[in-house]
Formats: C-alpha cells, structure tokens, sequence
C-alpha cells in the first residue's frame, strides 16, 4: 500500500545558499586571478584546490537550500538536501509550536537538543516558525523543524495523531 501524503511543504533556506555562493564566487575569484594574474601569496594553493572548492561549496549550497516537510497517514519525514529523518505517527505524542529562541539550537543548520526534556533532531533555517514533534519515550529522538505556516502544519499533524489514537 502507497503512502498518502497530506501535507507537503518546502522552506527555502536563502542564507545557506547565499552563503555556500559567496564561497564558490570567491574561490573562482581567486581561481580567475591565480591563473591570469599569478599566484597569490608566497605558498600559492594549487589550482585544483579551487576548482574542487568551487564544486563542493556550490554542492553544499544546493544541498542545504531548503527543508522539505512531508505528512503521510503513516509518518512526518523532514529532509535537509540529503539529510533526513522519518518518525511513525504512533511513535509520536503531541505536536506543538517551539517557542524558543534560534540560539538554544546554536544556530541554523540540522542540530541536536531537547524540548521539554525530551531529545530532538533541528532542522532549522533563517526565518519561520518552528514546530517541535515530540515523540513518547524520546526513542526515537523527536523533530523540530522551521516552517511558513505553523497552524496548518500543526492542524494537520495533531489530526494525524489523533487519528493513531483511535
């Protein structure tokens, strides 16, 4: 049987790319003049060193360019690029808006922490709301994940943990 998917969301996360960019574009910069110009300082990086860090710092950007949210009748899945993390519905207790502050995670970025004493995967980006799925026993480790539009997130969440209930 397919899983059907209820609620579907994608959070662009415009400071990570626009950082892993500045990245790409100063290496280039720096690819451009070492070839054209001569090399930069008395120990010049090679110029593979460049290429390659333009095609990982342009990866990474496109990676973690946005947290994709995904309900079914049968989990929530959050993804960070490649990233990701599914939790079943009956292993999860409520679903609730996160009131804290970004720096309680440590910035942006997939993180470690806890609500209410319970451990929790963040998958936080610039901007948004985040709502925290705090699972029973705290294993699994719950999620809490930044979203635009944390009452229809929510709504649908806690109808699909209402339904698990019954």
């Amino acid at each position: 049987m397919e899983k059907q998917i209820l609620y579907r969301e994608t959070v662009p996360a415009y400071f990570m790319a626009v950082i892993f960019l500045a990245i790409a574009c100063w290496m280039g910069f720096s690819l451009y003049y070492q070839s054209n110009y001569g090399l930069i300082g008395s120990r010049p990086a090679p110029n593979n060193f460049y290429v390659i860090g333009i095609v990982f710092a342009l990866l990474i950007g496109l990676n973690f360019s946005a947290i994709r949210i995904r309900l079914t009748d049968v989990d929530v899945h959050v993804s960070y690029g490649l990233f990701g993390k599914t939790i079943a519905w009956k292993d999860i207790a409520t679903c609730e808006k996160d009131a804290s502050s970004v720096a309680r995670y440590g910035g942006w970025g997939i993180r470690l922490g806890f609500v209410h004493g319970k451990p929790v995967t963040v998958y936080n980006t610039f901007g948004g709301t985040r709502v925290a799925f705090l699972t029973r026993s705290g294993k699994p480790r719950g999620l809490v994940v930044t979203t635009l539009n944390p009452e229809e997130l929510m709504r649908a969440a806690n109808q699909l943990i209402r339904m698990q209930k019954s």
